[in-house]
């Protein structure tokens, strides 16, 4: 792989203090030197601190892209004040040898052994040391989010050898024990511990992860039951004659607000002026139900809605809901007005809502006749009545903050259906 070099004078500039760099300079090499220099001199106090360090700022930024013998040139002049550092790049220290290893209940843990075979550090390339720290970090970060809450890195060295020629590095990362989590304490709340204990994303004696345990907290945030959900690990048990290891979880929980309202108003241009008033009751009782209404009127397009949740299984993935709907529709020609009542069971599998219901459905409409046009076809008020079985799939996807999304897709699938016979007018 070939690499770009620049010939360049590239300058910084401060009220009192100019940085100049000369030399045949990689921009990442360059990029390097004035982030190990810092933010420029503000006073006289600083600059005389910053010129008297610059030399080792900038040997400890190429040492660290593994340029240890680079030749480097300081120049100060005053009136103005400028600072000028000539860069000779030598050759870059090579890795040699690469000795990673994991030891403990880790060293066949599919993460880490996918880690260190695809780590940054690689024989016969320059030496790094960000991409070494990086893998130290990512060894030491993977064990806490695995549950390997005593990992250590028993050894982390790097050796300089041959006129700085080259390098063998040594990480060993020893995991020690593999925690479980424990028993969820969870505050006291009024609710059935059913309804707690399906909301636990992990089984029972599971191995202990971040990432469950941020689960854990989404599942109670997402009920709505509660208005701050602080779910942390308590202090560890460790047994080591018993192989027992184990990490309980201490859940803090501050109810919602009993009842919580909302009122609106808008335009749009084929319901001219909108009124909205919405009422939520985010649990009801000691089983998890929960209701919302909402009213939206218009003098064309008045209309009200009601659902009650039962959970089932879980509070928001299985729920056995009831809605009623009721809606007024002013067309150019026509007046309609239907009620609707549905019993129905919606499900979440894998981001897919799956509803099976079933609903009855009045509607009614008027036409307004013209006298010089009569409608021969239809008598001036009209109502049918359906007993309608039906399931709806739906997924919704977003990218971004869940509060400012940049990109979303919905999809959804329905199917419907009465017969005739099940129908009267």
């Amino acid at each position: 792989m070939a690499s770009v070099f620049y010939f360049v004078s590239h300058g910084v500039y401060a009220s009192n203090l100019t940085v100049i760099l000369n030399g045949e300079l990689p921009k990442a090499v360059e990029k390097n030197i004035l982030s190990y220099l810092g933010k420029l001199p503000e006073t006289d106090l600083e600059r005389t601190a910053f010129i008297y360090s610059a030399k080792g700022n900038s040997h400890k930024a190429l040492q660290s892209l593994g340029y240890y013998q680079a030749d480097i040139r300081v120049v100060v002049k005053k009136d103005p004040w400028q600072l000028l550092l000539t860069v000779k790049l030598p050759n870059p220290t090579l890795i040699d040898n690469i000795d990673v290893s994991v030891t403990g209940e880790a060293k066949d843990d599919p993460a880490f052994l996918a880690l260190i075979d695809n780590h940054e550090l690689k024989q016969g390339e320059a030496l790094h040391h960000g991409h070494y720290e990086t893998l130290k970090s990512n060894l030491l970060s993977l064990g806490q989010q695995r549950g390997y809450l005593n990992g250590v890195l028993a050894e982390s060295n790097i050796t300089i050898k041959k006129d700085y020629g080259f390098a063998d590095i040594v990480i060993h990362y020893d995991s020690g024990p593999r925690y479980r989590f424990g028993d969820i304490n969870f505050d006291e709340f009024e609710l059935i511990p059913e309804l707690f204990s399906n909301l636990i994303p992990f089984k029972a004696d599971s191995y202990y992860s971040t990432q469950k345990l941020h689960q854990l907290q989404y599942q109670l945030q997402s009920t709505q039951y509660f208005s701050n959900v602080i779910a942390v690990p308590a202090e560890k048990i460790t047994d080591a004659r018993a192989d027992q290891y184990r990490v309980p979880i201490n859940v803090s929980l501050t109810p919602a607000k009993s009842h919580q309202f909302d009122l609106g108003i808008g335009y749009a241009t084929d319901t001219e002026f909108r009124l909205s008033a919405g009422w939520r009751t985010p649990i009801i009782n000691k089983y998890g139900h929960y209701q919302e209404t909402k009213l939206e009127y218009s003098a064309l397009n008045p209309t009200g809605k009601f659902i009650y949740n039962i959970p089932i299984n879980h509070p928001f993935e299985d729920v056995l809901r009831f809605k009623i709907t009721v809606e007024n529709e002013d067309y150019a020609d026509f007046t309609t007005k239907f009620y609707s009542a549905q019993v129905g069971r919606v499900t979440s599998k894998n981001n897919w809502n799956r509803q099976i219901y079933t609903r009855y459905h009045q509607e009614s409409w008027q036409y307004d006749l013209d006298d010089s046009n009569p409608n021969i076809i239809w008598s001036e008020k009209d109502s049918v009545h359906y007993i309608i079985p039906g399931v709806t799939w739906s997924k919704t996807m977003r990218q971004g903050a869940a509060l400012d999304p940049t990109s979303g897709f919905r999809q959804t699938y329905n199917i419907e259906g009465a017969h005739l016979d099940l129908w009267f007018r």
